[in-house]
C-alpha cells in the first residue's frame, strides 16, 4: 500500500476526497487500518493516505496525526483547534 502511494506520489499523481466523499472514505479507511492493524499491528498507513487526501491545513493535519498516533494527546488538539 505504502508503496503504491509512493509510486503514485513519484508520477504526480494526488488522491483528492472531496467533501461529499469523506464519510464513506474515512470509513473505508479506517476499515483497512483495521484489517491492516490487525494483521501486521501497523494501522497508520492507510490512515494517513486518508489525511493526505482530504488536504487538510498543515495544523490540523499534524494534529490529527499526533491524535491518532498519541491518543493520550487528544485534550491537546482539541484545544488548539478552539484557539
Amino acid at each position: 500500500m505504502v508503496t503504491a502511494y509512493a509510486v503514485m506520489s513519484l508520477w504526480r499523481l494526488r488522491l483528492v476526497i472531496p467533501p461529499a466523499h469523506e464519510r464513506w472514505a474515512g470509513a473505508m479507511a479506517g476499515l483497512c487500518a483495521g484489517v491492516i492493524g490487525g494483521a501486521t499491528s501497523m494501522f497508520a498507513p492507510p490512515l494517513v493516505i486518508y489525511l493526505v487526501a482530504l488536504r487538510l491545513p498543515k495544523e490540523t493535519f499534524v494534529g490529527v496525526a499526533l491524535a491518532i498516533r498519541q491518543p493520550q494527546y487528544l485534550h491537546c488538539v482539541i484545544l488548539a483547534e478552539r484557539l
